[in-house]
């Protein structure tokens, strides 16, 4: 059964995630870390859930949580090897419930 980091708490502490910046190639600030989707039974990361909305719209996709690495250039933020049309093309979040 998958579940949201915002509905579950982890024995350690990984909720900091959420909110952290996410940037793509050529330094791209695709977005923020809107929350994790993991499976409950097992507690593994599936998807990170991206918001690359701005002030009037919001666009969420998953990502999934290997593409993620630490930021060099941006401390306590992670970057991946995509771009923003990347992630908005491969991984647009359905309107059918994940879980």
């Amino acid at each position: 059964m998958y579940t949201t980091l915002r509905d579950y708490r982890f024995d350690r502490n990984i909720d900091h995630v959420r909110g952290s910046a996410v940037y793509g190639s050529g330094d791209e600030k695709i977005g923020k870390i809107a929350d994790i989707v993991f499976d409950s039974n097992n507690r593994e990361i599936r998807y990170l859930v991206i918001d690359t909305g701005g002030w009037l719209r919001t666009r969420r996709f998953l990502l999934p949580p290997e593409e993620l690495r630490p930021s060099v250039d941006h401390e306590n933020d992670f970057s991946v090897n995509l771009t923003k049309a990347q992630i908005e093309y491969d991984g647009a979040l359905e309107r059918a419930p994940l879980f």
